[in-house]
């Protein structure tokens, strides 16, 4: 018989267990992020940029959203979020990429289904790994424009779940993940001004149902050094101007 841990849980222990944290810092460090986002949801974009649909009814700025603006880069900082990050993983990670994304009720599949429902960004197919392994840790900030509503959803320890345990796949699920789905409760994590959600990308979890506004994330996606020798260049030369930030 399983017995429940007694001891308590550090907030690393925690994000070992659930595969997500969230962090909380001053409203005041996100009003800037917030003006400049809100200009770019407006349509008031610089020069050299644009919005640029990747998923249907969805726009990110293009070419690279951390080129935009050094607030990007610097409200990682600020907030303490990239020291968090580490602290949770016991590693230096490394950022490689950094997307804006808007979305808008349009932008749902359907009532019930978000333009991105479940899935895992790191998982086994066909006998063939996808995504980075060791999986992607994100950050994510979801601003706070309108009235509360959630904006990810995540099944806390899905990331520890054996992820080739079953390949029969239709879409992006396989049964053993949407047996996990169906029977474990979920979190979700809604659009605020003073948080951010870091997460073990090979967590299930999926985007809120847009009920009534456009919103707006920043995802920013950081891997290990060694993982850091197969990307891009672009890639390479954004973890090289973050780290110079940080160091």
């Amino acid at each position: 018989m399983y017995m429940s841990i007694q001891e308590p849980l550090s907030p690393a222990h925690k994000y070992y267990l659930d595969g997500y944290y969230t962090h909380k810092f001053s409203e005041k460090n996100s009003s800037k992020i917030n003006e400049l986002i809100q200009e770019i949801m407006v349509g008031n974009i610089r020069k050299g940029f644009s919005l640029v649909s990747k998923y249907p009814e969805t726009a990110d700025l293009r070419p690279f959203a951390a080129d935009y603006d050094e607030e990007i880069l610097d409200f990682l900082i600020k907030t303490g979020a990239y020291d968090i990050l580490r602290k949770l993983t016991g590693q230096d990670l490394y950022l490689y990429h950094v997307q804006l994304r808007i979305t808008s009720p349009s932008s749902n599949l359907n009532e019930k289904e978000s333009y991105m429902d479940w899935h895992r960004d790191s998982y086994y197919k066909g006998g063939k790994r996808i995504g980075f392994f060791p999986p992607v840790h994100k950050i994510m900030f979801y601003p706070d424009f309108e009235k509360k509503e959630d904006a990810l959803r995540l099944i806390p320890g899905s990331q520890k779940a054996d992820l080739h345990a079953d390949q029969t796949y239709q879409n992006l699920l396989n049964n053993f993940d949407k047996q996990l789905i169906q029977n474990l409760e979920e979190k979700r994590i809604p659009y605020s001004n003073d948080q951010v959600v870091i997460f073990n990308a090979a967590a299930l979890h999926a985007a809120g149902v847009n009920q009534e506004f456009n919103r707006a994330r920043l995802i920013y996606s950081f891997l290990t050094k060694d993982q850091l020798e197969t990307v891009e260049e672009q890639h390479k030369n954004l973890s090289k101007t973050f780290y110079n930030k940080v160091t």
